[in-house]
């Protein structure tokens, strides 16, 4: 069953710039990494580019919303690695495809995902030119697992919260103007999206489900060889022990 593991990681950067990197974060084989990034630019659209990280992991960008300028909504992006290398300082970086500044990124580590194909559904994405609470369209689950969901606004965060969500979401880290949530499903079930803050601001939220790994595995069938001859009994032997 999912779990989160230890504490997000974050980074922020206030100057203009095309990337911005986490803080660092010792991570364990096999589980997933969930990325959200936040960005603003004024003068030009601005979408993430890729993900990175010091072990090599390869990254999925699952949507990203691109900032519109003036008095749009800021950009925002999520992402994920699955069946992870290890790293013992691992830095994750979001590129952007132009330079950008008030930069935000949260990571966190999940264990017990589906290590080969664990998005559950569609990704679900919404916006707003104002308020304090930030949903998605509702996601309706297949199986027990994860739903991840991040929000961006045009002001720091404060007083985060996930009980807009239903049911309630527990919140993740926090950076600058954006904070990420989470729930974890022990079945499938029709989720509402949410969390809450007490900036009330334009934003972007993006939420997606992942699928717990399969319960249950084939046990190896191992052929064991024995050598009698010297003992007593003449010849030699193989045996299966599932037989």
């Amino acid at each position: 069953m999912a779990a989160r593991v230890g504490t997000g990681v974050t980074g922020s950067g206030s100057g203009s710039a095309s990337t911005i990197a986490s803080a660092t974060k010792n991570t364990t084989a096999g589980n997933a990494l969930m990325v959200h990034g936040k960005w603003e630019n004024a003068g030009v659209a601005v979408n993430a580019s890729t993900v990175t990280d010091r072990a090599g992991n390869t990254y999925t960008i699952l949507l990203s919303l691109q900032n519109l300028g003036g008095t749009a909504q800021p950009g925002t992006c999520l992402a994920y690695a699955k069946n992870i290398i290890a790293h013992t300082s691992n830095v994750v970086t979001l590129r952007l495809g132009a330079n950008a500044s008030f930069r935000n990124i949260i990571v966190e580590e999940f264990s017990g995902l589906d290590t080969t194909a664990p998005e559950d559904g569609s990704v679900q994405s919404s916006s707003a030119a104002s308020g304090t609470t930030h949903t998605t369209p509702n996601i309706t689950t297949s199986a027990s697992g994860l739903v991840f969901m991040g929000f961006g606004l045009f002001n720091a965060v404060s007083g985060v919260n996930g009980t807009p969500g239903n049911p309630d979401f527990t919140v993740g880290a926090t950076a600058g103007e954006s904070a990420v949530g989470y729930l974890i499903s022990a079945s499938a079930q029709t989720v509402s999206p949410g969390m809450g803050n007490t900036t009330g601001d334009r934003w972007n939220a993006i939420a997606q489900a992942f699928k717990d790994a399969a319960s249950g595995v084939t046990p190896a069938r191992i052929l064991m060889y024995g050598d009698l001859t010297g003992i007593g009994s003449p010849g030699r032997f193989f045996k299966d022990p599932l037989q």
